[in-house]
């Protein structure tokens, strides 16, 4: 027989009869606006096996509650997110076994209010969280070790505090930029890599620790950019140097 591998773009796109999905091991891919603005779409499963969702896969489908993302995920296809207006995604859990938390994955997706990443993720990659407006609470994993850029850009209830765990080694360019009411951030003692603009225009954040091992500032812009609450810097004891462009544009420094 033949075997299913993949559900093309727009397949069901519209569909506003169905109301649960349960897809086969065998398939890999799911396409693009695949099940857009389903109304009454509120139970899936998807396949043990994915490698490819495409995005706004499940654009709109606002009675769906809860996703399990596979540990085999390994992209998004296209730019944006997969869940953008599915208005109540509350419950988000990770297959045991997942190492990479994909790019673009809950972009824009803001119903999201707290997210638990389990130990075992090393990478968050770009835009994973960007635009998630309601999130107020992230928990992150020790085994994180790379935070990509714009990962949680634009996250404009992260309360904080963010511990960043000491395993984290790279945080990318605008990480957490936008980040309006984010207030206590520590920063991993084992940072070596931060990008610029990574805690751009976060107004409420008003101080901070660099650790000793920061080596350089990726970009040619600084890190606190705009964060005009940002009064009080610490550095470890035995730091050597002071990166370039660290406080670069950091103008409210007193």
């Amino acid at each position: 027989g033949y075997t299913v591998s993949r559900v093309d773009d727009s397949a069901f796109s519209g569909n506003a009869d169905v109301t649960a999905v349960h897809f086969a091991d065998t398939i890999t891919q799911i396409g693009e606006r695949c099940f857009y603005n389903c109304t009454a779409l509120s139970e899936v499963t998807l396949p043990v096996n994915l490698e490819v969702i495409g995005r706004y896969a499940f654009w709109n489908c606002p009675a769906l509650t809860a996703i399990t993302i596979p540990k085999t995920l390994e992209r998004v296809d296209g730019s944006g997110g997969v869940f953008t207006g599915t208005t109540n995604l509350k419950n988000v859990t990770f297959a045991e076994g997942t190492t990479i938390l994909v790019g673009s994955l809950f972009r824009d997706c803001t119903s999201l209010e707290t997210i638990t990443i389990p130990e075992g993720v090393t990478e968050i990659r770009n835009n994973a969280f960007a635009g998630a407006s309601n999130l107020k609470t992230v928990s992150l994993p020790q085994s994180l070790t790379r935070v990509d850029s714009y990962a949680f850009s634009g996250c404009t209830s992260l309360t904080g505090p963010l511990d960043l765990p000491d395993s984290v080694t790279n945080l990318g360019e605008n990480a957490f930029a936008s980040c309006s009411v984010l207030s206590d951030v520590t920063l991993p003692a084992n940072l070596e890599v931060i990008g610029m603009n990574a805690f751009q225009n976060c107004p409420a954040l008003t101080a901070i620790n660099v650790p000793r091992t920061l080596e350089r500032v990726n970009g040619n812009g600084g890190v606190f950019t705009g964060t005009t609450g940002l009064k009080t810097v610490t550095f470890d004891e035995g730091a050597a140097l002071v990166t370039n462009r660290l406080f670069q544009n950091c103008t409210q420094l007193e």
